[in-house]
């Protein structure tokens, strides 16, 4: 794993070692080869603070640091797993702390904090969920330590710590058995500084200022058996700087300094071949390799070209030095323009790569399953959209609810007498987030026996989506439902006015096909899969029908909770750049109404016009998270969006004797909510 350069050098270092860190220490990511990636992206906030950087992936959990807002907008080291951002605190109250880097595993997490129990000096710090965030100490009484970057397994970790006895900068190997040690100097030079290590903790990578070459900067490689060994400079070069090592220690990425160009160049060192530079691209002044893949085969980093700009560069054997975008054009990827770009991770495989530039952090990649680069901030945005589209299917059960069953009386009629209607809504849902259209139908029968009467109804649902994101993500969702419905009567007249009981269960089962567009290399690009989907529901109403009369106005209020469970299986989408994989999504509706249906006969009684005024309240905050994984890469989390927990619904109708029956006609409209903003009820009944 490797160390991350970050604002920490501004807050954290002190003096010579301070100069040192800014000189030698660059930001880069290195992915040890069990774990999928390394990404530096854009999560999240404490508290409102600024977003969170992240500099350290390991298994499904991503670190850095963020600004809290809770306190002063000073830096914490932060966490981000599927639960969320966490704020992993301080040293003992210290005032600051960064995350460097986080074990392959992902359990173990190394940075720098300022230690409230030693005057807020900084202090290199390891932090499990166990143990929480332990300093690590220094070398000799120094008043500085940072560490770096950890092993796979998080038992050994690496960095640098100023040394009480040498009052110098020195790279350390921290273990539990041995503590913090040093790992020394190259032939008396004032600084080394341990950047990355390879999986089993054996071999550690870094620069140190070497004696026996007037202080020059040469990049080392440490194991026990051998010590600091300096990899020398490429000939013509007078500086050199160990900055990523492979999985298993054999390969050694950073870069050197050339003389006659004065500018930099990326190496790749390896036992056999020594220190090779890869030399530079046409129309390039530098290079420089932040990291690795497993086998050392892939470098990633960044080429600067003779204009001042620069862009992310990959290289293998093969191909050799080549722009980020030039590997994706090669790959079949359409590429809609160069940008500014850094490569600081890069895959086990050597199949993606991440990064920071074309307007964001950015992940590029060619697999047989996806291929392109998309900007975090993109697929963050494609995300939020499938969030919103998940529900579809749930939307429909409150319009169902709330629409075409809000008016159960009805369809009652006299004891021994049975009831036949057709009824069907139609409505929109349009916010600033989402523009959906709605619709139900269903055909049903009951009879009363007395005691209670039965009803029974099937029907279909149909929900289209447009717009889930300002990028678009289309749902089409379809199913099919059936209701089943008691009316029971606790204190009715002949007539049949009273208080009544309606029992209501629904079942619903469809499928949503789901089509996500974002952006891939600056271009409209989509993905779709097909969700499984069951909804169940079950409401309790209270109503007492003509309760009040003013003349000939009549006055019905009601009351009635409701809970509905709705499940989206999970699935894996096909096409476009980067398909995704959704777990299964369970979302939770509890809901409160309290209100009124108000009536007044016209037409000497042959027709009433009907209103209704509505007031309800959801018990749940927000809706449900939304996880799944960009295959290979990581594991994300996407919180459940709030929702609007009260709201109003006024609706104004007619009803007329029409074929034999009664039709009614109503429309509705609703505050703003995550309810339908307006539909058309309408529906058509007789009795026999």
């Amino acid at each position: 794993m490797t160390n991350h350069g970050h604002p920490s050098c501004r807050y954290l270092g002190g003096g010579l070692v301070a100069a040192f860190r800014l000189l030698l220490v660059t930001v880069l990511v290195l992915l040890s080869p069990t774990a999928r990636s390394q990404l530096t992206t854009i999560l999240d906030n404490i508290n409102g603070g600024t977003p969170a950087i992240i500099f350290g992936y390991g298994g499904t959990t991503a670190v850095g640091y963020a600004r809290d807002a809770a306190n002063g907008n000073v830096f914490r080291a932060v966490r981000w797993t599927q639960g969320g951002l966490e704020n992993l605190g301080t040293l003992n109250g210290g005032s600051l702390s960064f995350a460097n880097g986080i074990s392959g595993d992902g359990g173990t997490i190394v940075g720098v904090s300022r230690d409230g129990a030693v005057a807020n000096a900084t202090r290199a710090f390891r932090w499990t969920a166990a143990s929480g965030m332990v300093s690590l100490g220094t070398l000799n009484g120094g008043n500085h330590s940072a560490a770096n970057a950890a092993s796979h397994d998080g038992r050994i970790i690496v960095g640098d710590a100023t040394d009480g006895v040498v009052n110098d900068g020195r790279a350390f190997r921290w273990t539990s058995t041995t503590g913090m040690s040093s790992l020394g100097a190259l032939n008396g030079g004032s600084y080394s500084s341990a950047a990355a290590v390879s999986a089993d903790g054996s071999v550690v990578v870094g620069s140190a200022l070497d004696g026996a070459n007037g202080n020059r900067s040469r990049a080392f490689r440490w194991k026990q058996d051998l010590g600091m060994v300096s990899l020398g400079v490429v000939s013509g070069g007078d500086n050199s700087y160990g900055k990523g090592v492979s999985g298993d220690g054999k390969v050694v990425v950073g870069f050197w300094h050339d003389v006659a160009t004065d500018s930099n160049r990326a190496f790749r060192w390896t036992a056999a071949e020594g220190m090779v530079s890869l030399g530079v691209a046409p129309g390039w002044k530098a290079s420089v390799a932040y990291a690795t893949n497993a086998d050392g085969k892939v470098i990633v980093g960044r080429g600067d070209l003779l204009n001042g700009d620069f862009r992310a560069m990959r290289w293998t054997a093969a191909s050799g030095l080549q722009t980020v975008e030039a590997w994706l054009q090669e790959n079949g990827v359409a590429v809609s323009g160069p940008a500014s770009s850094i490569a600081y991770a890069v895959s086990g495989d050597g199949n993606t790569v991440a990064g920071t530039g074309f307007g964001g952090s950015f992940i590029a990649r060619v697999t047989p399953a996806s291929r392109g680069l998309i900007r975090e901030s993109d697929l963050h945005e494609s995300l939020q959209g499938r969030a919103r589209a998940g529900n579809a299917h749930h939307r429909s059960v409150g319009l169902l609810l709330n629409g075409a069953h809000s008016a159960p009386l009805a369809r009652r009629v006299a004891t021994g007498r049975s009831a036949f209607w057709v009824a069907g809504d139609l409505g929109r849902d349009d916010t600033a987030t989402s523009s959906s259209k709605l619709g139900i139908a269903e055909i049903g029968i009951g009879r009363n026996f007395g005691a209670a009467q039965l009803n029974a109804a099937i029907g279909h649902t149909r929900t289209r989506s447009d717009r889930e994101s300002d990028q678009g993500t289309a749902t089409r969702a379809d199913g099919t439902f059936m209701v089943g419905e008691l009316l029971i009567p606790l204190q009715v007249t002949p007539t049949g006015s009273g208080l009544w009981v309606v029992i209501d269960g629904y079942s619903h089962r469809g499928d949503s096909t789901i089509s996500r567009s974002y952006l891939n290399t600056g271009l409209m690009d989509s993905s779709s899969g097909l969700a499984s989907t069951h909804t169940t529901a079950f409401r309790a109403r209270i109503e007492w029908d003509d309760m009040l009369r003013l003349d000939s106005l009549s006055f019905s209020p009601f009351g009635q909770y409701s809970v509905a469970r709705a499940r989206m299986d999970g699935y894996s989408e096909t096409g476009g750049g980067f398909p995704l994989r959704y777990d299964t999504q369970l979302e939770k509706t509890t809901e409160l109404h309290a209100g009124i249906n108000v009536s007044l006969p016209v037409s000497n009684g042959s027709a009433r016009v009907l209103a209704i005024v509505d007031a309800a309240h959801r018990f749940e905050g927000s809706a449900a998270a939304t996880t799944g994984e960009l295959p290979g890469l990581f594991n994300f989390t996407i919180p459940g969006q709030s929702v609007t927990r009260d709201w109003l619904r006024l609706g104004v109708g007619a009803e007329v004797g029409l074929g034999g029956g009664q039709a009614s006609l109503m429309l509705n409209a609703t505050s703003t909510s995550d309810a339908p903003n307006w539909w058309i009820a309408a529906s058509w009944r007789t009795e026999f």
